[in-house]
């Protein structure tokens, strides 16, 4: 295992510690950076700046040494969010609630897909693998 992909998870651990506790507890920030810091929007900033844009510590080949440990924890936060869920408060919300929300992601879909289609044609001309798949992952 190199070091650059020690130091990449030290940081990245280091980094989720601080950001989750600072991150999502309720204290005032200045109005233009409140949605900024309750949203997790730093862990995004963190990552462009720990990826070859800027410091170059994650490059694409400590990132696919490290694929697997992405797979888990994605996989763990998948298994944290399905164990949240409580059927029988579900069963509380009448049918009109569920129409309207399975409504609301129906539409949302068609709109990210089409958005993000265009986006890829006009991104990435003449390359015809990804222009339908692709956005069919995003939603």
């Amino acid at each position: 295992m190199s070091m650059k992909i020690i130091f990449g998870v030290l940081i990245i651990l280091g980094v989720s510690l601080v950001g989750a506790r600072k991150s999502f507890i309720r204290m005032r920030f200045p109005i233009v950076t409140e949605y900024f810091f309750l949203t997790g929007t730093e862990f995004i900033l963190v990552g462009l700046c720990l990826g070859s844009s800027f410091l170059n510590i994650l490059d694409q080949s400590t990132l696919s040494s490290l694929a697997p440990l992405i797979s888990l924890l994605l996989g763990w936060i998948g298994f944290l969010y399905g164990m949240q869920v409580e059927f029988r408060k579900l069963r509380m919300f009448p049918r009109s609630h569920w129409v309207a929300t399975v409504t609301q992601s129906i539409v949302t879909m068609i709109f990210v897909f089409f958005l993000f289609h265009g986006l890829f044609l006009r991104l990435f001309p003449g390359n015809p693998a990804h222009p339908w798949w692709l956005p069919l992952c995003l939603p």
